[in-house]
């Protein structure tokens, strides 16, 4: 991603500040019309169960976009998968667009119930970190 360097760029410019070992955002500018939350997950897929991510996929006039970070071990060892995930969330009727990023491998299905954005991996311990914008 690409910060801004100099005073030309605009308001976004004024919205980031480099502390000499990372970017600051000022949130409060940055996030005024929507949110930015996450949400940890872990279930063992063993049982075939579809697990609530508490992400509503009708995410207004904005839309909304969802990181997810998920990994699985399904046997002892060096057995585990991980995989990166990008969810596009739209206006309403339920409407979300589903992207695998990277990893091992894609491992995770994905549904929706009641707008609320579920998934569901295999067998052995799954877990998801789930970073979401709205």
């Amino acid at each position: 991603m690409a910060f801004p360097t100099s005073p030309t760029i605009g308001d976004a410019y004024n919205q980031y500040k480099w502390n000499g070992e990372f970017w600051e955002f000022n949130s409060s500018d940055t996030l005024a019309e929507g949110g930015l939350d996450t949400n940890s997950i872990s279930w063992p897929g063993h049982d075939n169960r579809w697990i609530s991510t508490g992400v509503d996929v009708n995410a207004g006039s904005a839309g909304g976009s969802v990181l997810i970070f998920a990994s699985v071990n399904t046997s002892d060892g060096n057995m585990t998968r991980s995989a990166m995930y990008f969810v596009r969330l739209g206006y309403d009727e339920n409407y979300y667009e589903r992207f695998y990023v990277s990893g091992s491998s894609d491992f995770i299905d994905f549904r929706v119930s009641n707008s609320i954005l579920e998934l569901r991996g295999i067998a052995g311990n799954n877990t998801a970190r789930i970073i979401y914008y709205r």
